[in-house]
Parts: structure tokens; C-alpha cells; sequence
């Protein structure tokens, strides 16, 4: 297994399984406005990706999540910054919600303030009341 980071090449020394899956984006999903549902992800972008590990010992934990956080790092400036909302990301900090929903946040922040105001339904990276 080889990570990437900053342009270097280095090895990571244990066992693992990592993929980055890409989902492929355009033809009908350009169909529909950004602006047009929650989904912003349309016009130029041209594919999701996922990036996924696997492991068996638990205490392996932190090495495994270091080796995806650096992999995913050193996908950074080639990337959007854009994220889909089913693939949940909480190293994205307060940013997650910008980068779910990008320019339609201020409206659907609007809509759960007027169906949930007291915010029942809500989860780590939801949509922010305010």
C-alpha cells in the first residue's frame, strides 16, 4: 500500500484493505438545477468519491483512520471540497454543512427552521437551525 501526501510516496507499514470508490456524476443528474432539490452536486462536478478502509482489530484503529485522513488529505487540492450528505464525513468539522449542501444551505436552513424548530429530528451533521 502505498499513501500519498504532499507529492511524496511513502509506505504504509500494516496490512490493510483501502479503496476510494467513484461514483460517477453527470448525464440525468445535470438534468436538475442545483438549485432545484437539497442535491447541489451537479453541473461540473464530474464524480463522487469514497473512500473506504477496512480492519479486523480494533486496536488498530487510530493507525488505519491516520492512513485514510492521510490519503484523504492529499486528495484536497484536487478536489471540490463538495461532499454528499450520505456519505458522512465527521472530519469536516463545522464546514460539513456547506459543503452538503453548498449555496441551497440558507433555504433549507429556512425550511427546518419552519417544520423544526425545535430541531427533534436532527444528527451530527444536520441541518443547522441557525
Amino acid at each position: 500500500m502505498i499513501a500519498v501526501r504532499g507529492g511524496a510516496r511513502r509506505p504504509v507499514r500494516f496490512p490493510v484493505s483501502m479503496a476510494v470508490l467513484c461514483d460517477s456524476y453527470g448525464g440525468a443528474i445535470n438534468k436538475v438545477a442545483s438549485d432545484a432539490t437539497a442535491f447541489v452536486h451537479r453541473a461540473n462536478t464530474k464524480y463522487s468519491m469514497q473512500y473506504y478502509m477496512q480492519w479486523d482489530k480494533p486496536d488498530a484503529s487510530d493507525a488505519h483512520l491516520l492512513a485514510m485522513r492521510t490519503l484523504y488529505d492529499s486528495m484536497r487540492p484536487f478536489v471540490s471540497g463538495g461532499c454528499y450528505v450520505n456519505y458522512c464525513d465527521l472530519d469536516l468539522g463545522n464546514g460539513y454543512a456547506k459543503a452538503y449542501w453548498g449555496d441551497n444551505l440558507p433555504r433549507l436552513m429556512k425550511i427546518k427552521a419552519q417544520v423544526d424548530p425545535k430541531n427533534i429530528f436532527k444528527h451530527a451533521q444536520s441541518v443547522p437551525l441557525s
